[in-house]
């Protein structure tokens, strides 16, 4: 997944369908790209927004983006911004559908910013900030 010079109105910029086991296997960029919410919003918004459905069998493997680069990103909201929706600490070691959590997220020319609601499910994940 590339995405550059792109803006989207709301509080997700790529969502991935749970019906399908909101699964993206391979990487995905992000490169001088906005996200922009309502002036009068307050809720958070998201990177990417899925939904992990436990004890389910898709008949595949279910993958979060391998490896995510998020490059001069801007978000205008009055929220929070995260990259990953909240992803349960379970999802890996689902004995029915085992999820690929993401293996690395790098930022380059911009801060950080938080993965998750709760990091409890990237707890392996390395992020890394370039300037």
């Amino acid at each position: 997944l590339y995405c550059e010079n792109v803006t989207r109105i709301g509080t997700t910029f790529a969502s991935l369908r749970s019906d399908y086991g909101s699964t993206w296997e391979g990487d995905a960029v992000f490169k001088n790209c906005t996200l922009q919410t309502s002036s009068t919003s307050s809720s958070n918004a998201y990177l990417f927004s899925g939904g992990y459905v436990a004890n389910w069998d898709f008949g595949y493997t279910c993958y979060m983006p391998q490896n995510v680069t998020i490059e001069n990103f801007t978000y205008t909201g009055k929220g929070k911004m995260y990259v990953f929706w909240n992803v349960p600490a379970t999802a890996a070691t689902d004995p029915v559908n085992p999820y690929q959590i993401t293996k690395s997220v790098t930022f380059v020319g911009m801060s950080a910013l938080p993965l998750a609601p709760s990091t409890a499910a990237f707890g392996n994940t390395t992020v890394t900030v370039k300037k």
